[in-house]
């Protein structure tokens, strides 16, 4: 019985202890009727930002630190590695801009109990109840 116990608990800590690692995510732009959608987006630090152009002629995009070429389909990506605000624009088609603003990714991540850990420390809390009480002899089973 204590090594059940023991197995338990040693469960409960183990699946506690498991923090999920922050991963980056991809975000989208298209390129598309002169414009591009969303022009404004927030990402944090890591994301990736994939503009594709769905348009019918050639555009580009040109930000301080990153830059496309022209390009008349497909798409460019670039990773945002440090926090700020990001302006790009077409040099092809005055009025095309669009801003990234990115942030830094939590220091923490602090996840909501998964519902095994709740469901095991039950099924040990019920177990040390019945244990218990089987000792005191007033332990019955559920009978008809």
């Amino acid at each position: 019985m204590r090594k059940l116990i023991v197995l338990v608990l040693g469960l409960v800590v183990s699946i506690a202890l498991v923090q999920p690692a922050w991963s980056s995510t991809d975000h989208a732009v298209t390129l598309t009727g002169f414009t591009f959608q969303p022009d404004q987006l927030d990402v944090i630090t890591g994301d990736t930002v994939i503009w594709t152009n769905i348009d019918f002629v050639a555009h580009n995009v040109s930000g301080g630190s990153f830059a496309s070429g022209n390009f008349a389909s497909g798409t460019f990506s670039h990773t945002f590695a440090a926090p700020g605000t990001y302006s790009y624009l077409c040099t092809l088609h005055s009025g095309m801009a669009g801003t990234i603003r990115v942030t830094d990714a939590p220091t923490a991540v602090v996840p909501e109990p998964p519902a095994i850990l709740l469901a095991a420390v039950a099924a040990l809390a019920g177990l040390l109840w019945w244990r218990t009480r089987r000792r005191a002899g007033n332990a019955t089973l559920l009978r008809p």
